[in-house]
């Protein structure tokens, strides 16, 4: 028995799931897949109750989300997993990046090999055939919606386009630049005279582009004194 209350995140599967038939036998042409009304309405109540959506399916990427916009509900959706690997990793990869532990989660699929396997990995992992989409909407009905602007949605919206840029970024300062990222720094500068070193603090908020600079400067600085450091010593 699955509590509704407790959960946070729910993860589809799509063929034959949310929808009838198999995206990937068809052509998007009218007829390769049969949507299910109730389970879009179904999305997007969840959502006004901080339930979040999201999918791992084996389909083409692309294919699905052209799908899921055709049907006016991919923005409803947040990390979707759409490849032909093996769900039970990219299940536990997905709930790990957005930070949920796999308890509050349920993870609804036709295939019960798909179910075994996820929860081989996840083991808390809350785990349903789609038989139980009638008692989630049934769940969904008797309770009251309590984000209606869909705050908890566009959290976790932001969550992950942080974390496709840090994916694609080559390090992490090519993250910085990605997502645009700001921080604040400190330098010490340091003014010499005959008999007397004065240190002058000071504070500037920076950009990436800026932490690039200051770091360069920072290493520069640092050589010099090192440098004026052996010299007094030899």
């Amino acid at each position: 028995m699955i509590n509704f209350s407790k959960i946070k995140l729910i993860i589809w599967d799509l063929d034959d799931t949310f929808w009838k038939g198999t995206l990937s036998e068809g052509t998007l042409s009218e007829g390769d897949i049969i949507p299910i009304k109730e389970h879009i309405e179904l999305i997007k109540k969840l959502s006004t109750r901080g339930i979040i959506n999201s999918i791992c399916s084996k389909n083409d990427f692309s294919q699905t989300i052209c799908k899921l916009q055709e049907l006016a509900v991919a923005e409803y959706f947040v990390f979707p997993s759409v490849n032909w690997d093996a769900k039970g990793n990219r299940i536990s990869r997905l709930i790990k990046d957005m930070g949920l532990r796999p308890i509050n989660c349920l993870f609804i699929d036709d295939n019960v090999v798909n179910l075994n396997e996820a929860k081989f990995y996840s083991q808390e992992l809350q785990i349903a055939e789609p038989d139980i989409i009638s008692e989630l909407i049934d769940f969904v009905e008797r309770t009251k919606e309590t984000d209606h602007n869909l705050e908890r949605l566009m959290q976790y919206r932001v969550l992950e386009t942080k974390h496709q840029a840090k994916s694609e970024a080559s390090d992490n300062m090519s993250f910085l630049y990605a997502s645009n990222a700001e921080s604040t720094a400190s330098l010490r500068v340091c003014t010499g005279r005959t008999s007397l070193i004065t240190s002058k603090p000071f504070s500037i908020h920076l950009t990436a582009k800026g932490a690039c600079s200051v770091a360069k400067f920072a290493r520069t600085t640092a050589s010099i004194s090192c440098s004026r450091n052996l010299s007094k010593s030899s």
